[in-house]
């Protein structure tokens, strides 16, 4: 089974224990999860006793997360944000008041900083996280630079101009590329850290780290094709891409980003 089928929505329960546990391993094995769980040991000792019941309940906060929003229910388990929920803006408006004077206004910023929003939002939902993607796209989105967010014009532009709708799921793809190049996979697994449950931030930062690579090695296509079917995410980004480019002064161009 295709890695991208293993981690996506529901899994079958035996592909998804031997992923996991192939997975978990090289996750526990890496330096700065070995720097974390020294600090936690108490953590690393609930895994190893017995890592097959530790998957085990990753698969079921993962599986239940998929029913309960596919059928509109709020019971079961569910992934939890125990942080705060922040304003981006004022974040990464208050990193351009202390640059030198001119460049994009606040309203730009703002806008830019909506649409990261959206398009994180969107790339999470679609990992499965949904009952969380809202609340972790603003605290890493908070985390991007001035100078980055302007640095997204051609991409914004892209989708903005793309006709069909497989090419705006192109487009909007290769924009989350660059986005979550600007955050890097550190800042992603610290956020999921500070604002989850253990196990449920090794859960999300094992599939995030994975699908990652598969999304992106294929040049966006993999999440494109994922991206076509989330209509209503898509409308929303869409609206606030056309907000964007009105309040950043940019005359749209069918310009085409490079790859991300």
């Amino acid at each position: 089974m295709p890695q991208e089928d293993i981690l996506l929505k529901e899994f079958p329960k035996s592909a998804f224990q031997a992923q996991m546990t192939a997975e978990l391993t090289k996750f526990l094995q890496e330096p700065e999860q070995v720097a974390y769980f020294q600090q936690h040991p108490d953590q690393l000792a609930e895994i190893t006793s017995n890592p097959a019941a530790a998957i085990d309940d990753m698969y079921h906060v993962l599986h239940d997360e998929a029913i309960n929003n596919r059928v509109g229910r709020d019971e079961g388990t569910q992934i939890v944000w125990l942080g705060p929920d922040i304003d981006p803006v004022a974040h990464v408006l208050a990193k351009r008041s202390m640059t030198a004077a001119g460049g994009p206004s606040a309203e730009c910023i703002g806008a830019l900083v909506a649409c990261a929003v959206d398009v994180l939002t969107l790339a999470f939902q679609i990992l499965g996280a949904v009952t969380i993607a809202r609340n972790l796209a603003k605290t890493l989105a908070a985390g991007l630079e001035p100078a980055g967010l302007i640095g997204l014009e051609v991409s914004v532009n892209a989708v903005l101009q793309a006709a069909s709708k497989w090419d705006k799921a192109v487009a909007i793809a290769r924009l989350a590329g660059q986005i979550f190049k600007q955050l890097g996979l550190k800042q992603i697994l610290q956020a999921l850290k500070d604002n989850l449950r253990w196990y449920q931030w090794i859960l999300m930062g094992v599939i995030m780290a994975a699908q990652l690579v598969v999304w992106f090695a294929s040049d966006g296509i993999a999440l494109a094709a994922e991206i076509v079917i989330a209509v209503v995410l898509v409308g929303v980004l869409a609206a606030d891409i056309v907000a964007a480019v009105g309040k950043c002064g940019w005359s749209a161009s069918p310009a085409v980003p490079a790859p991300a």
